[in-house]
């Protein structure tokens, strides 16, 4: 019975072969011609696309689903300084400070991290808006929390950040 099902199947398999082979048979001359594939059209991202639609670059002002689901989940919440608190003993800490002064275990080890103070005039000059980018993108040497903070979170460490500099905060 096995014997039988391997003569089958190799039938088959002789059966298509037959059937795909002459159809691969579209060579010009006889011989392979590799650099056909090779010499095709190509177009290069954002490049010159001759009125082809390869990868165009956003209209100006154009926003992304992403940024609008989150900036539609990023309403300011209430704040509860609480949470701020917790994510930003986790996350901001360990370079910034407990109190943002930048005295941190990183800031000590590493001198060239030394000026990470929440309470210096830059840090205080920014405004809601752009902290809450800074903490949603990062910048410089510092990573971005996306992905790691939701950006409901992200507004409470804002709002404990604000409440540092505004030394509130025991």
């Amino acid at each position: 019975m096995r014997t039988a099902r391997r003569i089958v199947n190799g039938r088959w398999l002789i059966l298509i072969a037959l059937v795909i082979v002459p159809a691969c048979r579209e060579r010009p001359e006889g011989s392979w011609d590799w650099n056909r594939m090779r010499s095709q059209p190509r177009y290069q991202p954002y490049g010159n696309s001759n009125g082809h639609s390869m990868m165009r670059p956003p209209p100006y002002g154009a926003i992304s689903r992403e940024s609008l689901a989150e900036e539609e989940s990023s309403t300011r919440p209430v704040a509860d300084s609480a949470r701020g608190r917790s994510q930003y003993e986790i996350f901001c800490a360990s370079c910034h400070g407990a109190r943002g002064d930048g005295k941190s275990a990183v800031g000590a080890s590493t001198p060239e991290l030394s000026g990470l103070s929440l309470l210096s005039s830059s840090a205080r000059s920014m405004d809601d808006a752009q902290l809450f980018v800074l903490l949603r993108d990062g910048t410089g040497r510092m990573p971005a929390f996306a992905s790691q903070l939701s950006a409901t979170d992200r507004w409470m460490v804002m709002g404990y950040v604000k409440r540092l500099q505004q030394n509130e905060v025991e």
